[in-house]
């Protein structure tokens, strides 16, 4: 049975990954992240400071590796990088250290590396702008990335999702945010005033459950080395959003800008041209109302 291991497999993404695997039938999942866990073979390890990572990658002999560790928010532009950066600068030297020349990478990057691009619509060959640090520490992985696939020969593939989103993740993030505080108004009497950013901006979200088999597909393509926008290829505004969650909740609400809630720099829209995952065989197929029911089911479960 060939293995594949998943570095921050108990993550939002990675939780979600491991269920695709176990289904599949025919790869054993194992992980790495801060701690272990007993639902599935794993080892604590901090990726930052990895003393023992050859020796577990030695042991392992993985046939795939998906790389999602890594940091989305943090208070130092600097965390961004030793989160996003040096953990696969030290997977690839692992790598080396240990032989695996023929182990076949995915790094999850984002689309925040196209930033304030010129185009509304983009695909992988488009100049690349981030605007924050999240963004460019993402860049910067993908370029560590080249002289490991041009010098030393490892297999390499990136995919950049768009918003990802689906049952499970933080209410840090918009969609949830948006889902707690109406269900919070709906079920608990609270001030019918849902707190928001900025509404304008429009943005291609895609399931976590939909990109996971696009991740394998372009994990097990055959090819050294390529670049994958993952996402719906459909714009929505934020504001839209807003209005069909308070429509499936059924609430009446206003809604306030909240200062610390505005980007400060805003990217009023970005939607993926996602032709070159066609061309692999994935579509983009679930409706986003179908994705919003969900995960307000999810978090009616969870938290109230």
């Amino acid at each position: 049975m060939k293995k594949l291991l998943i570095t921050g497999f108990s993550g939002f993404t990675g939780r979600h990954l491991v269920k695709f695997i176990k289904e599949l039938g025919n790869i054993e999942p194992v992980g790495i992240d801060l701690q272990a866990d007993p639902s599935i073979r794993s080892y604590a390890l901090d990726l930052r400071k990895p003393e023992d990572l050859d020796k577990i990658l030695a042991e392992e002999k993985a046939d795939y590796i998906i790389h999602l560790a890594g940091v989305t928010k943090a208070e130092k532009f600097s965390d961004y990088y030793e989160g996003n950066v040096y953990t696969a600068l030290n997977l690839f030297e692992a790598l080396l250290t240990a032989g695996l020349l023929n182990t076949k990478i995915l790094l999850i990057s984002s689309s925040a590396v196209y930033g304030r691009s010129r185009r509304k619509i983009v695909d992988e060959q488009v100049q690349v702008h981030p605007v924050n640090f999240y963004g460019s520490s993402k860049l910067a992985m993908e370029m560590a990335a080249i002289p490991y696939t041009e010098n030393y020969g490892l297999s390499i593939s990136i995919v950049r999702p768009f918003n990802l989103i689906g049952q499970g993740q933080s209410p840090e993030f918009v969609i949830p945010s948006f889902i707690m505080q109406l269900l919070e108004i709906k079920y608990r009497s609270g001030n019918p005033v849902i707190k928001t950013g900025d509404l304008s901006g429009k943005r291609d979200f895609i399931d976590v459950e939909e990109a996971i088999p696009a991740y394998w597909k372009v994990l097990t393509r055959s090819g050294r080395y390529g670049v994958y926008n993952i996402g719906s290829g459909k714009a929505i505004s934020v504001q839209d959003v807003l209005e069909k969650l308070i429509k499936m909740i059924g609430v009446k609400v206003a809604h306030e800008v909240e200062p610390q809630r505005v980007q400060k720099y805003q990217i009023k829209e970005l939607v993926s041209d996602n032709r070159r995952i066609n061309s692999l065989g994935w579509f983009s197929q679930k409706p986003l109302e179908n994705s919003l029911q969900e995960m307000i089911a999810y978090y009616m479960q969870k938290y109230f």
